[in-house]
């Protein structure tokens, strides 16, 4: 083979495996995108649900005293409530004036909109809470037995703990998709790609 073929041959054998390797790249690039989106999907439902969870155990631990003022029965579960500025809180009171409060929230307390909540109905909210801290809240209207008013219960718990494990997903995911593209140029090989010879070099 004449050494202008041989530059041919090398030359298309360069621009294939340049345009495998983009294609490749860009096909990891869309696979990372939608595993990162999807994991933080599973993870934020993951939360709403541990929220949910709270909310429901603060109705039903949540009664009316011999005064009418309401009281709670005994702690929620997860001790949490019960270290201050942990970032997981819950109050209780009628309106935006809460009676109640887990110790977490200290002398502070969740200033939550001013929207109409039907009774039962669930709101969701983002809110700045303790130390300046974006919280997600949700809140609900529950009239207790021998209540003449809805009282607004509501639980929250801090942004950045969520944020954080989706980080820590996304950094492993982003750094198994760079060894996976490494990986495969190195095997692709070719001029300019994993360091191998131009076609022909061996023959000379």
């Amino acid at each position: 083979m004449s050494g202008g073929a041989r530059r041919l041959t090398g030359s298309l054998r360069f621009r294939l495996l340049a345009g495998a390797a983009v294609w490749i790249a860009l096909a990891l690039a869309l696979a990372g995108l939608v595993l990162s989106g999807l994991f933080r999907d599973h993870v934020a439902r993951r939360f709403e649900a541990e929220l949910t969870n709270h909310l429901d155990q603060l109705a039903a631990l949540t009664e009316l005293g011999a005064d009418g003022a309401p009281l709670l029965r005994q702690p929620l579960s997860d001790p949490r409530f019960r270290r201050p500025l942990s970032g997981l809180y819950w109050q209780v009171g009628p309106g935006d004036a809460p009676v109640l409060r887990s110790r977490s929230l200290w002398d502070e307390a969740l200033t939550l909109p001013p929207d109409e909540v039907a009774d039962g109905d669930i709101h969701r909210h983002s809110v700045i809470g303790p130390a300046g801290r974006h919280l997600s809240v949700l809140e609900r209207a529950v009239t207790l037995p021998n209540g003449t008013a809805p009282l607004r219960m509501a639980v929250a718990q801090d942004e950045s703990e969520l944020r954080a494990v989706v980080a820590d997903f996304n950094r492993v995911l982003w750094l198994s998709l760079g060894a996976l593209a490494a990986g495969a140029d190195r095997r692709g090989g070719g001029p300019g790609v994993g360091g191998a010879a131009p076609a022909g070099a061996a023959a000379r």
